[in-house]
């Protein structure tokens, strides 16, 4: 169960005046590769609590599984916005951030669960929403406000998993083929550039899930190295890719 407290945490290990302030627990969403929304209802602190709890810290981890599901997320920002706060972070739902993206705050690091390499599997987990498209769109907005603002791109990531039921190393063209297209309407028609880290994983079957008798993944790190070589070269579009753990 939730403490009436919001739980703060100000260890010796952080640095500076930095805090961790937990604004929500659970997932409103049910992927079916993570436990987190299958662990039953999510519960939210109270954004009055919660800004009382950091009143005085100028730079502050909204730490939840989905920050931006919080229902007063909105108020939450533009209160430590107006008060000179940094929230420090990190974002992992694409299309909450393009829903919401008056709110964002650029230092933030923002690591986008695209997960899966193909529409098709998307649909399955639970990521309907993330078609190549979106994902295109979505993306290049978030750089067009990055450019907007002269704020370097640096702190943007995907997050994916090898091994999902369903899918193949081959089907890496596809989502080479999105990344293209990104980069071909960053440059002729937005005019932009930007930055993204694709983060590799295998799948760990999570007990409670849809998925939770399915094999794990396969070695992450070679799906990283066969999408960079599936891609080539890229320009507005720089990319860095990392593998991962391997089992």
């Amino acid at each position: 169960g939730y403490s009436n407290d919001v739980s703060v945490s100000l260890s010796a290990g952080v640095s500076g005046r930095q805090a961790r302030v937990e604004i929500s627990r659970g997932c409103p969403k049910k992927c079916a590769f993570c436990g987190l929304g299958w662990m039953g209802k999510p519960r939210h602190n109270d954004s009055m609590a919660i800004l009382s709890a950091i009143a005085c810290l100028p730079s502050v981890h909204l730490q939840a599984c989905d920050a931006e599901a919080h229902p007063q997320i909105s108020e939450i920002r533009k209160s430590m916005r107006a008060s000179g706060q940094i929230d420090t972070g990190c974002t992992a739902s694409l299309d909450e951030c393009f829903d919401t993206g008056s709110s964002l705050f650029y230092n933030k690091m923002f690591n986008f669960g695209i997960e899966a390499a193909t529409e098709r599997v998307r649909k399955r987990i639970g990521k309907a929403r993330l078609s190549n498209e979106f994902i295109v769109e979505a993306t290049a907005d978030l750089f067009r406000r990055y450019n907007k603002h002269g704020v370097e791109s640096s702190r943007v990531a995907w997050h994916m998993i090898s091994g999902l039921p369903g899918e193949k190393i081959d089907d890496l063209d596809e989502l080479a083929n999105t990344l293209r297209e990104l980069e071909r309407v960053m440059m002729r028609r937005d005019k932009v550039t930007g930055f993204i880290q694709i983060r590799w994983q295998p799948l760990f079957p999570q007990p409670g899930t849809p998925f939770q008798w399915c094999a794990p993944g396969n070695n992450a790190e070679l799906w990283a190295t066969e999408l960079k070589r599936k891609i080539g070269k890229t320009y507005a579009l720089k990319l860095s890719h990392v593998g991962g753990r391997r089992n």
